[in-house]
């Protein structure tokens, strides 16, 4: 997931390839249907913890 919390985004990569297992063009692959690259993912809020800095007193 592309954030430890929140929303985020999941993705891969999805290519055409020939009977042999070799990268072609899109193009021979159409009327296929194409799976989705993305998804949403890890939808837990965010907790923010908030706290003082202390600077020490100045001499």
């Amino acid at each position: 997931c592309s954030v430890s919390c929140g929303p985020g985004l999941r993705r891969r990569s999805i290519f055409c390839v020939s009977e042999s297992n070799q990268v072609v063009d899109d193009s021979f692959c159409a009327g296929l249907v194409r799976q989705v690259e993305s998804e949403s993912c890890n939808l837990t809020p965010c907790t923010i913890t908030y706290t003082y800095e202390v600077q020490p007193f100045p001499e």
